[in-house]
């Protein structure tokens, strides 16, 4: 068992447990949740970057999978599940993001989750694995759907939101800049992050959120935007701004 006690060892899995609240709507303690992961050896435990991983077991389980699915045909009840009160609909769900599910979902059968059980751990192995293994997405932030900025802002008034496309050096540089930025304290731990694949939403964050260009970043108090970064900036600047509207001075009377 990894965990002793009934929290997590590191903030930011707080907050990934926060995340998971919100998409898994889920009352489960944070213990038990973590438990279960870890002692079916599903999960490691947080490494050097402060993220918990899927095995490698686990993974390369779902890597061999993924060629024997042919169709999401036969699979519905599956998606259903797995879309059922989270931050994502069926229409959201890319082909190749089935073939990610559903992988998941076979192998998690082998794991002897119930019937019961495995939608939600499907949606949790698949948060895990969008969170740690994006390349193009600043560590701590979480993948969603354009249309669900909303639901994000819900729980978290105070939010950064990154807004990127692929084939874009630009949006490399953002994104490892809000990396380092978000990892060294800089930000508190209360603002949510959040990232949005900009090509497949463009027509809702154009419309709700005035975004046609990638890197866009805008920042979020009380749920309204305060400031946003549109193209190349430079780090420092970057930097200063975020610090003075999201660093632990500001909140102290």
């Amino acid at each position: 068992m990894l965990y002793d006690n009934d929290d997590f060892p590191h903030e930011k899995q707080g907050k990934l447990y926060t995340y998971f609240q919100l998409i898994l709507n889920m009352n489960d303690s944070k213990s038990q949740i973590m438990h279960e992961l870890s002692d079916r050896g599903i999960i490691t435990e947080p490494g050097e970057d402060d993220q918990i991983h899927l095995t490698e077991e686990f993974r390369h389980k779902k890597e061999e999978m993924k060629p024997t699915i042919k169709s999401a045909d036969g699979f519905r009840t599956c998606l259903k599940s797995f879309t059922e009160n989270s931050l994502y609909d069926i229409d959201d769900l890319s082909s190749n993001k089935k073939t990610d599910i559903i992988s998941l979902y076979k192998v998690l059968k082998e794991y002897e989750i119930s019937e019961d059980e495995i939608g939600k751990y499907t949606k949790i192995t698949h948060t895990i694995e969008a969170v740690a293994n994006n390349p193009h997405v600043p560590t701590g932030f979480i993948p969603i759907p354009g249309s669900k900025i909303n639901q994000i802002l819900s729980i978290f008034s105070d939010s950064i939101i990154y807004f990127w496309k692929e084939d874009c050096p630009t949006c490399v540089n953002i994104s490892e800049t809000l990396s380092q930025i978000v990892t060294s304290d800089i930000v508190i731990e209360d603002v949510g992050l959040a990232s949005v694949y900009g090509p497949r939403y463009s027509d809702v964050i154009r419309s709700e959120y005035d975004v046609g260009v990638a890197p866009t970043v805008i920042c979020f108090t009380r749920s309204t935007p305060e400031i946003r970064f549109v193209g190349k900036q430079e780090e420092q600047y970057l930097e200063k701004e975020l610090k003075q509207l999201y660093s632990a001075d500001k909140f102290i009377d």
